[in-house]
């Protein structure tokens, strides 16, 4: 049974991943509009 702390880290931890792939989602999602900008061009 892990401790209520132990929990907590667990808890940040996945908030920290699942931040980090919204960052990398919202960053690719950023380079492919910016590059059909520029094939517009």
């Amino acid at each position: 049974m892990p401790t209520p702390a132990e929990d907590q880290t667990r808890e940040q931890s996945n908030y920290s991943s699942n931040q980090q792939e919204s960052l990398n989602a919202g960053y690719l999602w950023f380079q492919k509009i910016e590059k059909q900008s520029v094939d517009a061009v």
